[in-house]
């Protein structure tokens, strides 16, 4: 499981469980599912110790949490809007692009990863963000807007 997918399991089967996630990932459609799933904080992996102490101290509390970077981000991505148009496309990076056609041409995750010399969780990181970004819930459902929308 990613950690969009922890989060979701985590909250519904604990829901007094405070989930901070802790990530690389600052791309604001993101950051806005993962509260929708549960979480009550969202901090970089860059943050300072004394942001990571708080942050940690905060989240007990019961406060909501999110480095201070990504605040407009997050303000961006609540202000789009949420499934794309045939001729409004979400922006998808040329990395994420590789990854949806190798997914087209039947790769696994593994063949992926191995293809273009990444982990398996980066490649399953692409994935997710690429769903969030689509508004599917799965790699076929992916693969039916992409080819609608003529990127492959």
């Amino acid at each position: 499981m990613d950690g969009l997918e922890t989060t979701m399991h985590a909250s519904k089967s604990y829901p007094n469980l405070k989930i901070l996630m802790l990530t690389t990932n600052d791309e604001g459609s993101i950051i806005t599912s993962i509260f929708k799933k549960g979480a009550i904080g969202y901090l970089l992996k860059n943050s300072s110790k004394e942001v990571l102490i708080q942050g940690i101290k905060d989240a007990y509390q019961g406060k909501k949490i999110l480095s201070s970077n990504l605040t407009a981000k997050m303000i961006e991505s609540l202000s789009e809007k949420p499934v794309a148009k045939p001729g409004d496309l979400p922006k998808i990076t040329k990395r994420e692009l590789e990854v949806i056609k190798l997914i087209a041409k039947e790769f696994t995750t593994q063949e992926i990863a191995d293809k273009l010399f990444l982990s398996t969780n980066t490649v399953a990181t692409h994935k997710r963000n690429l769903f969030v970004k689509m508004d599917v819930q799965n790699s076929v459902g992916m693969i039916k807007k992409v080819m609608d929308w003529d990127l492959i």
